[in-house]
């Protein structure tokens, strides 16, 4: 893509997000081809034909993750005991890794809270730093049910799933 989009490349970071669904479009539309935003192989094989990369690997460096709790379901009894819930990623590269927490709540609604880090290195992350997503909301009344999810980049997602006793 920066081949053909040099103001690409100083975005590029490894993940197909609103800006790079844009400039799929912006391909798709030079290209004469439905503009989706969506890399289809019919998208796929034309942007390998203008690139002339078609025999080049892309190989991502994957997010490495050690947790201390192994993804699963567990009964909340209380806030401390989310302090045993962490994670550590490490990047070789600068890679995005998003957080996200979604609370169910007793009359069906759901309540989202996220973040997406860009680090290279090590970093530790608690579902602790969640810990208002296990709380009552005027809105909502109170949660039962709280999944943390993890996204790594080029990774599989660790899925958490906490039934609420509060």
């Amino acid at each position: 893509m920066t081949e053909l989009y040099p103001n690409f490349k100083d975005y590029e970071v490894g993940v197909f997000d609103t800006l790079t669904e844009n400039y799929v479009k912006k391909f798709q539309r030079d290209n004469d081809l439905v503009e989706t935003g969506i890399c289809d192989n019919y998208t796929w094989n034309i942007l390998f034909d203008a690139t002339e990369d078609r025999y080049q690997p892309y190989i991502a460096n994957h997010s490495v993750m050690d947790t201390t709790k192994e993804p699963g379901i567990y009964n909340i009894q209380n806030l401390d005991f989310l302090n045993q819930f962490q994670i550590t990623i490490d990047n070789n590269n600068p890679q995005q890794v998003k957080y996200s927490a979604i609370a169910v709540y007793k009359n069906g609604e759901t309540k989202t809270d996220s973040k997406v880090l860009t680090f290279e290195g090590s970093q530790t992350h608690s579902i602790a730093e969640f810990q208002n997503m296990f709380k009552d909301d005027p809105k909502y009344l109170t949660p039962t049910d709280v999944y943390y999810v993890v996204y790594p980049y080029g990774g599989t997602p660790y899925k958490w799933h906490f039934v609420v006793k509060v």
